[in-house]
């Protein structure tokens, strides 16, 4: 009886724990928006040490890389997202703009090899999605600086 009563217990205890473990993504999002990066990353932490390659725990933790401008981080876990979900294209939309990102904040050669990266993972997000309108428009910016760029240089 005694077993029982504290096998019960046991799990009255464990239970929430296991309940704030597997969050949806939507409430990530909500707890994302709502500012509480840190208590964000606390949660996904914890659903990553049970498991490192969860596309989504991946992708919310890229995001809060990439606020923290933590570009290399960013793109770690999105190709890790990406390993586990092919078909997603805000996985893709978004490793392309940590590319992006990157980019603006590095050095002329180190740009020069992302911006292939850029443009590519932004097209495998439209092929994926032909109507992802962050991809779309991440497109037109890129290719309207390319020609920027070449009207400057004349």
């Amino acid at each position: 009886m005694k077993i029982i009563l504290n096998l019960v217990i046991l799990i009255i205890l464990i239970l929430p724990v296991f309940a704030q473990e597997f969050l949806p993504s939507d409430s990530i999002q909500a707890i994302i928006q709502s500012g509480e990066f840190a208590r964000a990353r606390d949660l996904l932490m914890r659903q990553y040490v049970q498991d490192e390659n969860d596309p989504s725990t991946n992708y919310w933790l890229a995001i809060l890389a990439l606020r923290d401008t933590l570009y290399n981080d960013a793109i770690d876990y999105m190709d890790v997202a990406i390993e586990g979900d092919t078909d997603n294209a805000d996985y893709y939309f978004i490793l392309g703009s940590a590319y992006a990102q990157k980019s603006q904040n590095a050095g002329a050669l180190s740009a020069a090899f992302a911006a292939p990266k850029v443009k590519d993972n932004w097209i495998k997000a439209l092929e994926i999605d032909p109507t992802h309108l962050n991809a779309r428009w991440g497109l037109f910016q890129y290719y309207a600086g390319i020609v920027l760029r070449q009207i400057h240089c004349l």
